[in-house]
């Protein structure tokens, strides 16, 4: 049919095949214009009423149809802004029906494959998971593979979570029908210490990648009476400066991550009672207060973007300058652990 001259249309094509007879589909697209409310049209400027009635596609013998449609925001056609209705019936009684636009700005040819929709088919649930290294998961769905026992470091390098390859938690995704790695092991709670000066308790979770750094002096460090001293520990047991560089006080980071910090102290007989912190970019972390003793330990965590300076210092009220304390069980240290995000 020939549409108004001030009409705007669009041709749209379609190819079907029959998937049983491996043939050109036979049949017929019909095209319903659905206005609002299901008034019919106007076009004022063509002093024309337009009656929304059907038009019929009819498959050629190479599955093949090919119409002129008005497009569905032409503001010469009132109401705008509408849609097309498509019921397509095979030769052998398929059906499938959509809705779709036809907006001016769309090619002048418009195939049918490019618009029509396909129901998305629904995900498949989420991971199972069947046993972790033989390992089927009890009725809480935990899976206790082995127990870590604390470890007792007396001079610490090295730091790494037990996690060879044939520990990961295997999880089978329905969606692409292989095993892949969901999970890795943890342990909750290691003892990293007894070093002479104090024991300090991680508490690292996910420790995978996890590196740690010791740093002690026995130089007797001056602390400054009423002052917040920041102390250099300048002996290193265990460096990794790809992970921190140290000048003086200041212990840099190097990565983005998370970083573990412990520090312990011991002050010179006299110190009435002191303060020992933690601080990361001049903001404390963590620290004690209004200690009566001459020693302490302490130990955080908190999340550190590369260039992050960390400190740790000592702030007592004795009256006078009092030294870190020298000598055979007196290393006054700070480690320093990082963990990868």
């Amino acid at each position: 049919m020939a549409w108004p001259v001030n009409i705007s249309t669009k041709t749209v094509v379609g190819t079907f095949y029959d998937m049983q007879t491996e043939l050109p589909a036979s049949g017929s697209v019909t095209f319903t214009p659905s206005p609002p409310n299901g008034v019919w049209f106007l076009d004022p400027a063509a002093t024309t009423v337009v009656v929304p009635t059907p038009t019929v596609a009819q498959m050629d013998a190479n599955g093949a149809i090919s119409v002129v449609l008005p497009c569905t925001d032409d503001p010469d056609l009132s109401p705008i802004n509408w849609t097309w209705h498509a019921k397509m019936v095979s030769g052998t009684g398929q059906v499938a029906e959509f809705d779709f636009s036809l907006p001016s700005a769309s090619p002048a040819t418009v195939d049918l494959s490019a618009i029509i929709n396909v129901p998305a088919i629904p995900a498949p649930p989420g991971l199972y998971v069947k046993s972790v290294n033989g390992i089927t998961p009890n009725v809480n769905g935990d899976v206790t593979v082995f127990t870590i026992a604390p470890t007792i470091l007396d001079n610490l390098s090295d730091v790494n979570a037990p996690t060879p390859a044939n520990l990961n938690i295997l999880s089978f995704d329905l969606a692409s029908g292989t095993w892949i790695k969901s999970g890795r092991l943890t342990t909750v709670e290691a003892n990293m210490g007894a070093w002479s000066g104090g024991t300090a308790i991680s508490r690292i979770q996910g420790l995978e990648n996890a590196r740690a750094v010791r740093y002690e002096t026995n130089t007797g460090t001056s602390c400054a009476n009423a002052t917040d001293t920041d102390i250099p520990f300048g002996t290193v047991v265990r460096a990794d400066t790809s992970l921190f560089t140290v000048s003086g006080a200041n212990y840099t980071c190097v990565k983005t991550g998370f970083v573990d910090a412990g520090t312990c102290i011991r002050m010179a007989a006299g110190t009435t009672g002191f303060e020992l912190k933690i601080k990361l970019n001049g903001t404390l972390v963590v620290g004690t207060n209004g200690l009566t003793g001459l020693q302490a330990n302490i130990w955080t965590g908190f999340p550190v973007t590369a260039g992050d300076v960390i400190k740790t210092s000592v702030f007592h009220n004795s009256g006078s300058a009092k030294p870190l304390e020298t000598g055979a069980g007196r290393q006054n240290h700070i480690v320093l652990e990082y963990r990868g995000t």
